[in-house]
């Protein structure tokens, strides 16, 4: 009689640790997972955070053309701005009015343009151009100019969940920057990219701005 409940119990503490054993590696392999997708995600989560703490919600593209090639009107004169050549209406060209501070305004009536030119390296600039190349998708090196492009053309709508996390990273570096480079939301830009030359004017309003 003792043999036979002896043999039982074993028996019972023998069935029971084998489900507790089944049991810990399932919640082992659950927690595994869980922490897999998690990891995967943790950029997708941490966008989803940003994007509602810091407004980056509502950020829309900026439509990009192409900029057309037009011809210069004979009239127009050549001006020269330090490196920098381009030929404006007459009118304009002869009412330039230069600032201490390395910006150049020609100006007639309410239409002017304004030439600013940099002071010196700019630091940020460069760490900008540095951290976009490795975020970048195909590793494209970028001038400030084709940034822009990318940044102006990057939307908060275009967030997925079927994103990679290098995919993710890169639309939450675009849209952050766009925001803090933007002047104006609304409007459209063109483009142009040339061996010797980037450049990208937004037209918004009756403003527009150039940058190369």
């Amino acid at each position: 009689m003792n043999d036979n409940n002896t043999s039982f119990q074993a028996q019972r503490r023998h069935r029971v640790l084998g489900r507790s054993r089944k049991l810990a590696v399932l919640a082992l392999a659950a927690l595994g997972i869980v922490a897999l997708i998690v990891l995967h995600y943790r950029f997708h989560l941490l966008w989803l955070c940003q994007a509602n703490r810091s407004g980056l919600g509502n950020v829309q593209a900026v439509l990009d053309h192409p900029m057309p090639e037009s011809p210069t009107p004979n009239d127009w004169v050549r001006c020269r701005v330090d490196r920098i050549e381009f030929s404006l209406p007459p009118e304009l060209a002869g009412n330039r009015v230069a600032y201490g501070d390395g910006t150049v305004v020609f100006q007639h009536g309410s239409r002017g343009v304004v030439v600013a030119l940099p002071s010196g390296p700019n630091e940020l600039a460069h760490r900008l151009l540095q951290t976009a190349s490795k975020l970048s998708p195909d590793s494209q090196k970028f001038t400030m100019p084709l940034l822009r492009r990318a940044c102006y053309q990057a939307s908060s709508n275009d967030f997925r969940w079927s994103m990679t996390p290098n995919e993710v990273r890169w639309l939450a570096f675009c849209v952050t920057t766009s925001k803090l480079i933007r002047t104006k939301s609304d409007g459209h830009t063109e483009s142009f990219s040339r061996q010797d030359l980037d450049g990208i004017i937004h037209f918004c309003g009756e403003r527009s701005l150039f940058f190369c």
